[in-house]
């Protein structure tokens, strides 16, 4: 399921019957979002998406509305192997981006919610996350390009992304 095809074809009517039948999203829960791996251009990019993820950790779990080291931990050994785990090598399961499945990589940073325009910002963030790593070149990196700030302008510069800069602009971390 693409994106795109995510927020035109998603059962977002079922989360408010969910939460209007009493159903709740607790902190005990998550979203966990599959990106293929096939959605990668190269080695090169799967790096520059791990890397953009572990060194805005604070951003990502202001946006993610969860912090959990028992079920989506970032860890410093983890921001150290982004090399390894780019090149194919698998990590454990309960981190901030579960390595260990042969076709996709999990982000399991998000917290669960029954709010429609919640879920639609996590699958922008994945998605944009992913796109926007994809155009970074070296320039772009020394010029700053894996800091939070540059990311958060790319993405009000991208009207697909809108649910992920509305939650930016609600959260005050558009920067």
């Amino acid at each position: 399921m693409s994106y795109e095809w995510a927020l035109a074809n998603f059962p977002w009517r079922m989360l408010d019957d969910l939460r209007g039948a009493g159903c709740t999203a607790t902190d005990s829960t998550g979203i966990h979002v599959h990106l293929s791996r096939a959605g990668f251009s190269s080695p090169c990019h799967i790096y520059r998406w791990m890397v953009f993820i572990y060194r805005n950790e604070a951003q990502v779990k202001a946006v993610a509305r969860r912090s959990s080291d028992e079920w989506a931990a970032f860890t410093e050994h983890d921001r150290r192997a982004a090399k390894h785990y780019a090149k194919g090598a698998r990590g454990d399961r309960y981190r901030a981006i579960n390595t260990g499945n042969q076709d996709t990589f999990e982000l399991r940073i998000f917290a669960s919610s029954l709010n429609p325009a919640q879920v639609q910002a996590a699958f922008a963030f994945a998605a944009a996350s992913v796109e926007y790593t994809r155009q970074l070149t070296v320039t772009a990196i020394a010029a700053g390009g894996w800091g939070w700030p540059a990311f958060a302008t790319w993405v009000t510069q991208q009207s697909t992304y809108w649910p992920l800069a509305r939650q930016l602009e609600d959260l005050q971390c558009a920067c």
